[in-house]
């Protein structure tokens, strides 16, 4: 009888022991998983801002002779794309305020689905986390990208991307 009460204990406490290790694997796997996911999703987040960072800092400036912009005589009011451009045919850093669309990429054997959002805001120079109403020498570039439909009960991925760009740094990229 007391082998038997200690063969129960021993087989109790080797099932506790190995439910602990497997929590802890599982636990182990989710953090990996979600990391990778981030990653996805900061890829691109960051391949969004490398396309609007190699255009022209306005449509002012879009020529290849456009001289180095010291002043904000001539920048566009409006953010946006102008009239008939399109994701393709972007040409300066503000075509690309507003753009909101869904991108996919395989990931470990299965397409993942993400929701990517850009926005685009003239800044005021000397202090970039202010916004201005009226053309400055520099913009702000943000890019934002959700996870869309998430395995599981966790929160989807997500990565937002801030970047000030100005106008002289963007004449120095061509």
């Amino acid at each position: 009888m007391q082998q038997t009460l200690f063969a129960l204990a021993a087989l109790l406490v080797f099932s506790l022991t190995a439910l602990s290790e497997h929590r802890s694997f599982a636990s182990s796997e989710h953090r990996a998983v979600v990391g990778n996911l981030e990653l996805a999703a900061s890829d691109v987040a960051s391949g969004y801002l490398v396309r609007a960072l190699g255009r022209a800092y306005d449509e002012a400036d879009v020529l290849p002779e456009a001289p180095l912009r010291l002043t904000t005589v001539g920048l566009t009011p409006t953010l946006g794309p102008e009239l008939g451009e399109t994701l393709a045919t972007y040409d300066d850093v503000d075509d690309f305020h507003g753009l909101a669309l869904t991108d996919s990429m395989l990931f470990d054997g299965s397409g993942l689905r993400f929701d990517v959002a850009v926005t685009v805001r003239y800044v005021d120079p000397a202090n970039p986390r202010t916004g201005s109403a009226t053309p400055t020498l520099a913009k702000e570039v943000v890019v934002t990208v959700v996870e869309r439909s998430p395995a599981g009960n966790r929160p989807p991925a997500r990565c937002t991307l801030r970047r000030v760009v100005t106008a002289a740094e963007q004449f120095f990229r061509r």
